[in-house]
């Protein structure tokens, strides 16, 4: 929680008495003000309570970034550009946009229950970690999402999803889309996946499509096969558990 007093501090860059205040209560560690006003953390960012913005723009943070359970946060503007540890936004059921958000977090990113959230588009590139997007009702679609996560991506429970486009195109761990009832189809399910599959209850998918999502090696089976989902399920059909797919 403190204040470094660089050179570079003596520009024209300067931040209020309550802004200073709120860095020194919102920050473990050490934080300094750039030449171009941004505030670089070495150290970690914690804050929660009836904020609306965030009330300075941060630069580069070395440790974990969290926001979570701010309800009246209405924009990541001022969010770090560069996380080097965790990115964290849990709970923030006023916010319906990612843009702000970081283009780098070296580890996990969670918008997790963000009730309003419309989209995912602003959502860092890649994400070393896992990317949770779990109960965000308003999704309809994965556009946005990183092109690339380094361990797990979960979007389960997000009621209103009826397609699984966008969603990353290398998953290094698992993925899980679990309890999706609206998904219609897997046809935008092109993806590498390192670990397992898990996409349990959507109600919406075709009988055939159920059984794949069900299923994660017959779902890596498929994936790697390069097939389209109907090219795949009738070269199956017949032959998986003896269940017809009624098509």
């Amino acid at each position: 929680m403190k204040y470094i007093g660089l050179f570079e501090n003596f520009s024209n860059a300067r931040l209020t008495r309550e802004q200073e205040e709120w860095l020194d209560d919102a920050v473990i560690g050490e934080w300094s003000l750039s030449l171009t006003g941004k505030v670089n953390v070495d150290g970690e960012v914690s804050f929660s309570g009836r904020i609306r913005e965030i009330p300075v723009s941060f630069g580069i943070v070395k440790g974990d970034f969290d926001c979570s359970f701010c309800q009246e946060l209405k924009t990541l503007r001022g969010a770090p550009y560069i996380v080097e540890g965790a990115f964290l936004c849990i709970s923030c059921t006023s916010l319906t946009s990612l843009e702000g958000a970081p283009t780098t977090v070296r580890k996990n990113f969670s918008c997790r229950d963000c009730f309003k959230l419309e989209s995912l588009k602003g959502s860092p590139s890649e994400v070393g970690g896992y990317f949770d997007c779990r109960s965000c009702n308003q999704l309809v679609d994965l556009e946005g999402a990183p092109r690339r996560v380094g361990m797990g991506f979960s979007c389960s429970y997000c009621k209103s999803l009826t397609s699984l486009k966008g969603i990353p195109r290398i998953i290094e761990g698992n993925l899980s889309f679990n309890n999706c009832p609206k998904l219609k189809s897997l046809s935008d399910l092109k993806t590498e996946v390192k670990g397992w599959i898990k996409g349990e209850d959507c109600l919406g998918l075709p009988s055939g499509e159920k059984m794949l999502a069900s299923d994660s090696d017959l779902m890596k089976t498929w994936l790697k096969s390069g097939l389209d989902v109907e090219a795949f399920l009738h070269q199956k059909r017949g032959s998986i558990r003896g269940r017809e797919f009624g098509f």
